[in-house]
């Protein structure tokens, strides 16, 4: 199953784009990868692969798609769904020359 794939409907979900004068931020909420229009600096991208969030390869080919200048993946360090292997988005999105940040519970990052 490629989530990736034209055929397959979108299931509903909410997703945000936020701007201001410099920035736009792709908030992608709880979601598989799916074909789309929308550009963003910044993506954030679900990656913890429970339910309908992407897998973590999934998350990074669907940033790699969307070509962001920085991907932060979310879900990925709850406690409530833990990714199986804690450093597979790393791993795929340094393959792919990726530009990302992982950041822990309560950490942030200027954009």
């Amino acid at each position: 199953y490629n989530p990736l794939m034209e055929d397959r409907p979108v299931p509903k979900d909410n997703g945000f784009i936020i701007r201001d004068t410099k920035t736009s931020v792709y908030h992608c909420g709880d979601s598989l990868a799916f074909y789309h229009q929308y550009k963003a600096d910044v993506l954030l991208v679900p990656a913890c692969g429970f339910g309908v969030v992407m897998s973590p390869d999934v998350a990074v080919g669907f940033a790699f798609a969307m070509k962001p200048q920085l991907t932060i993946p979310m879900h990925y360090d709850s406690p409530r769904h833990p990714v199986r292997d804690a450093k597979l988005f790393e791993q795929y999105a340094q393959e792919k020359g990726l530009n990302y940040a992982v950041l822990k519970n309560g950490e942030s990052v200027k954009v």
